[in-house]
C-alpha cells in the first residue's frame, strides 16, 4: 500500500515516516510541506493512503481533501491533527480515519490495517455481497465501530462504550446486571447503577437500530447478551485465523501475513477496562506467539525484509521482549548489515540498563558476540 504524507512541520513527517516503516505492507512513497506539491504528485503517482494535517498554511487540510476526493474517489484520506474540533467535518468530508496528535504507532497501525483489509475488500467485492445491517467492530488497537461504508457508527458516552465492550467480551452468553454493575459501574450506589446500565442499554439500542440490529442486545430474566450474528469482529477473526495456521508454508504465508496486520495493538488499546485484562493478555500471547513463528519462518527462507518489520514490531510493542531482539539481531545478521546489528545491541543494552539496572542474559550477550564475529 502506497502512502504520501502531508504537514507543514518537518519532524512530524520525520516522524510519521520512521512509524510507517515499521508496519508492513506500506511504503512512503512522498512527503510534503503543502497541500500544493502533493495535489501535484497525486496527479501523477498512484497513491492508496494519505496522511494530511489538518492546519497547514495557504490550503487546509480539510479543503484539500473535498478536491482530491472528487479527482480521485479511492484515495483513503487520514486527518492528523492536534484538535479535536475538527473531527465533525472531518466525517463530513468522508475521511478514512481521524487521528488526535501525537500520532501513537499502535493506533497507525490500526489505521493501516483496515486500510488493508478494505483494499482487499475492494479487489474482492464481486464475491461476497454485502448486507447494509453488516457492523464491523475493530476492538485491537482501540474501540470503533464501522458501517458498510467504513464510516464512523458513533457511540457517544464513554459508559457506553464501555458497556459496548464489555458485552462484545462476553457475546453469546447471559451476563447478570448485578455482574454488569459490578464491573462497568462500580463505585455507584446500586439503584443509581441500574439507572445508569437501563439508560445506556437503551442508548446503545438506539444506536444499532440504524442498522437493523436493535435487537442484538437480548434481556431475559435481569441478564444480558449480545448476539454478534452479521458484525465483523477484528479479534475475532484474528485468534480465527491464527488457530488455522498451525502450521506456517509458501502456500498460506500470505494468510499468516494477513493475520499478523489484523493485530494492530493490545485489546481496546489504550482503554484500562479492569474486566478486559485476563483477555488482553491472552489475546497478546496468542499474537506474540504466532508473530515470532511467522517471523521465524521468513528469516529461515531469507524473507528477510518481511522477517524485519515482523520483529521490529514485536520489539516496538513489548521492548523488553529479549527473544524479540535476538531475533531482530539474527535478521541484521542475516541482511550483512553489522552497524545496524551493533546499533540495536547498544540500544538494548542501554534500555535494559535505563530500565531494570541489568545486562542482558549470557546467552544474548553470546548470541551478538558470535553474530558479530560471522560479519567480521
Amino acid at each position: 500500500m502506497k502512502a504520501i504524507l502531508i504537514d507543514d512541520d518537518k519532524p512530524t513527517l520525520f516522524i510519521l515516516n520512521k512509524m510507517l516503516a515499521r508496519i508492513p505492507r506500506v511504503e512512503v512513497v512522498g512527503e510534503f510541506l503543502s497541500a500544493g506539491d502533493a495535489y501535484h504528485f497525486l496527479k501523477n503517482n498512484p497513491v492508496d493512503l494519505a496522511f494530511v494535517d489538518i492546519r497547514m498554511p495557504e490550503e487546509s487540510g480539510l479543503d484539500f481533501a473535498w478536491r482530491i476526493l472528487a479527482e480521485f474517489p479511492d484515495l483513503y484520506v487520514v486527518f492528523l491533527t492536534a484538535y479535536k474540533d475538527y473531527a465533525l467535518e472531518a466525517f463530513e468530508v468522508q475521511a478514512f480515519d481521524y487521528i488526535v496528535k501525537p500520532v501513537q504507532l499502535e493506533r497507525l497501525e490500526r489505521t493501516v490495517s483496515r486500510a488493508l483489509q478494505r483494499k482487499a475488500s475492494e479487489i474482492s467485492s464481486l464475491k461476497p455481497v454485502q448486507h447494509s445491517n453488516v457492523l464491523s467492530v475493530y476492538c485491537l488497537g482501540g474501540l470503533d465501530l464501522r458501517n458498510t461504508n467504513h464510516d464512523f457508527v458513533m457511540i457517544n458516552s464513554s459508559k457506553g462504550q464501555e458497556l459496548f465492550a464489555y458485552l462484545l467480551i462476553n457475546r453469546e452468553r447471559l451476563t447478570s446486571k448485578w455482574r454488569i454493575m459490578e464491573d462497568v459501574f462500580h463505585g455507584m450506589s446500586p439503584q443509581n447503577a441500574e439507572t445508569y446500565l437501563n439508560t445506556t442499554v437503551y442508548k446503545l439500542r438506539k444506536v444499532l437500530e440504524q442498522y437493523g440490529k436493535r435487537s442484538a442486545i437480548v434481556v431475559s430474566n435481569e441478564s444480558y447478551v449480545m448476539e454478534t450474528k452479521d458484525f465483523y469482529i477484528d479479534f475475532i477473526e484474528f485468534e480465527n485465523k491464527v488457530r488455522t495456521l498451525q502450521r506456517i508454508t509458501e502456500a498460506n504465508l500470505e494468510e499468516a501475513i494477513q493475520a499478523v496486520n489484523l493485530f494492530a495493538g493490545e485489546l481496546f488499546g489504550d482503554k484500562d477496562y479492569q474486566w478486559s485484562l485476563a483477555e488482553k493478555e491472552r489475546l497478546w500471547d496468542i499474537y506474540c506467539s504466532f508473530a515470532k513463528k511467522l517471523g521465524r519462518y521468513l528469516l529461515e527462507n531469507r524473507n528477510l525484509t518481511l522477517a524485519l518489520q515482523v520483529f521490529k514490531k514485536l520489539v516496538a510493542i513489548n521492548e523488553l521482549d529479549e527473544e524479540s531482539h535476538c531475533f531482530l539481531m539474527q535478521v541484521y545478521a542475516a541482511q550483512n548489515d553489522l552497524p545496524a546489528l551493533i546499533r540495536h545491541y547498544d540500544r538494548y543494552v542501554q534500555l535494559l540498563q535505563r530500565e531494570l539496572a541489568i545486562s542482558p542474559s549470557n546467552w544474548t550477550a553470546q548470541l551478538f558476540l558470535s553474530l558479530k564475529k560471522s560479519l567480521l
